[in-house]
């Protein structure tokens, strides 16, 4: 009975860490990949099962069952990979691999071929399937370290089994029954292996799991509830971060935009009416900023941009989303009605937070809106220059 425990040790281990994927995914059903990571150590805790307490009498055909559940397992961890990347894992190179995997191991069988070559065919496709994967995940865009870390698990894990193939032809010879494979030294390795290499995996992807979950937590905080753009907290992250990486001497400009007489909206067709705008006109700024522009909502109907490039380059931006909106025919509102922005610029300086930035271009802004609405207005030396009264809350620092 002990002796069986012993051998049954990676099975349970693997098995613990897809109880605890899928209990992630029951906890947050959108992250679907989690399931597929469970289900995929779930399949290959039995795979492994199989071969230590065997259902079937012959050793070939209790490998066949073995070799199909780690196929799943592997087919399931690279759909699991890409999913969490937002992509899906190629049908037709997994059903490829799959299948003839199948088949060789299945001819390999039939013509009674030694159990060594089995478990080297088996290797081969499990190896195969894990490149295919490596070379997906290469392609996908992502620039934090737990993303190159991902990657370098996933080839990893690729050569480990081109490895244990060598390994197999340097250590197994042919074995007739379950017994005798259990009862050597290969297999044990094979224990161990399974049991380190599981265990290692799983914290892994447990780790890649809780890091998901902080960056979604943090995204949450800096973000408007309402528009899903950036919060003020959420604007003043990303500056930092875009101004830390912005080439020596690069010039940026804020842009601050303000809904024109947004409140007879409100007061007019009520205040569900006027949060459809806002959303509306959140999802209008950012697909005209793209990628490069970093859009926040900073309170009721202000927008604040941050925008690489020269004053006259800013300019042009922002009335161009001045155009932009003034024609936009708004769903929520009568065809007869129009919404228009008006926009102020200010050019960041050195010596100076963000948010003093954005009070000039504030300035600018209600100087526009002294001369009338639907305008641009780019803040000019008649405007004094701001002390750094602004809360220390908001400076950037670093």
């Amino acid at each position: 009975m002990v002796w069986f425990l012993v051998k049954i040790v990676p099975s349970l281990l693997i098995m613990l860490f897809a109880v605890a994927m899928t209990s992630l995914w029951v906890l947050d059903r959108r992250r679907k990949h989690m399931l597929l990571f469970g289900l995929s150590f779930a399949a290959f805790s039995l795979g492994h099962f199989v071969q230590v307490s065997p259902p079937l009498p012959d050793l070939r055909q209790t490998f066949l069952l073995a070799i199909l559940l780690q196929l799943a397992a592997g087919w399931l961890f690279c759909q699991a990979v890409m999913v969490r990347l937002g992509r899906g894992f190629p049908p037709v190179p997994a059903s490829l691999i799959t299948v003839s995997t199948l088949v060789v191991v299945g001819l390999l069988a039939w013509q009674g071929a030694i159990y060594s070559y089995l478990v080297v065919a088996a290797n081969v496709g499990l190896g195969t399937l894990a490149a295919v994967l490596c070379l997906h995940a290469r392609r996908v865009p992502g620039d934090r370290w737990i993303e190159t870390a991902l990657r370098l698990v996933l080839a990893l894990l690729a050569a480990h089994f081109f490895l244990r193939s060598i390994f197999t032809i340097v250590m197994l010879d042919d074995v007739l029954s379950s017994g005798e494979l259990l009862s050597l030294p290969y297999w044990s390795w094979v224990t161990v292996a399974a049991s380190m290499g599981g265990v290692l995996l799983g914290l892994f992807i447990l780790t890649v799991a809780a890091l998901d979950i902080i960056d979604k937590l943090r995204n949450e905080r800096d973000a408007d509830p309402l528009t899903g753009l950036l919060n003020r907290r959420g604007m003043e992250r990303h500056a930092r971060r875009k101004l830390a990486n912005a080439a020596q001497g690069a010039t940026h400009g804020v842009i601050i935009a303000d809904i024109d007489h947004f409140k007879a909206i409100n007061d007019e067709l009520g205040h569900a009416t006027g949060d459809r705008v806002l959303v509306e006109f959140s999802h209008l700024l950012q697909a005209l900023a793209g990628q490069d522009v970093i859009v926040s909502r900073v309170g009721g109907e202000e927008f604040v941009l941050l925008a690489a490039g020269s004053a006259q380059h800013c300019e042009r931006f922002a009335k161009r989303l001045c155009n932009q909106v003034g024609r936009h025919a708004f769903a929520a509102l009568p065809s007869d009605r129009h919404v228009t922005c008006s926009f102020g610029i200010a050019m960041l300086r050195h010596d100076e937070t963000l948010w003093q930035t954005v009070s000039r271009a504030d300035l600018a802004l209600m100087r526009g809106k002294h001369r009338g609405r639907n305008r641009t207005v780019t803040e000019g030396d008649e405007f004094p220059e701001l002390s750094s009264d602004a809360p220390a809350t908001f400076r950037l620092t670093g």
